[in-house]
């Protein structure tokens, strides 16, 4: 689908310039402030027509999920995106995927719901989920001890062909290792 295979070149572009450039600069130290330069680098890598929205509510059965980022394009939500700044630690991962999945598995008939205050009138915005929504798990971390090539989402079927990974791995001495799978 060629609306993922761009929002996932323009996503993994914003993450490399996050990590060479305010990472390596030593700008980043949270995950609070990971999201914040990412969300820069987004806006300039992205057409203003796409919405970034950060920390939006979503839903699901009586359970809120919270992502860290999501890209609206088009009334649609074409992208949602979970952070980990762990630069001393190994990734986790396990409840951010879950959620994916989640979101993922209920994507048909799920709305995004986002208020927003204009003025003094609270104005909602709603979103529909793209059917060629693009979920990505991008972390700052050590290397894992037991790595192998098997995605994070390997066991949630619901997310084949629509999850991608950013990696950026610090080194004790020396540049993150920067890697992205699919």
């Amino acid at each position: 689908m060629k609306i993922r295979r761009y929002i996932k070149n323009r996503l993994l572009d914003a993450w490399t310039d996050t990590i060479e450039s305010d990472y390596m600069a030593g700008r980043i130290n949270s995950e609070h402030g990971l999201q914040a330069v990412y969300y820069c680098k987004l806006r300039k890598s992205l057409p203003m027509d796409r919405g970034i929205l950060v920390e939006p509510s979503l839903n699901i059965n009586g359970q809120t999920i919270i992502p860290d980022i999501v890209i609206t394009w088009k009334g649609r939500v074409v992208a949602v995106i979970e952070l980990k700044y762990k630069p001393k630690g190994s990734p986790t991962f396990k409840k951010d995927v879950r959620n994916m999945a989640l979101i993922a598995s209920q994507r048909e008939g799920l709305r995004l719901d986002h208020q927003r205050l204009v003025g003094v009138e609270n104005l909602t915005v709603s979103y529909e989920m793209s059917p060629s929504i693009l979920f990505v798990w991008a972390g700052i971390h050590r290397p894992e001890r037991n790595q192998s090539d098997w995605l994070y989402s390997a066991e949630y079927p619901e997310l084949a062909d629509c999850f991608t990974e950013f990696h950026a791995e610090t080194q004790p001495h020396g540049t993150p290792s920067i890697y992205h799978r699919y």
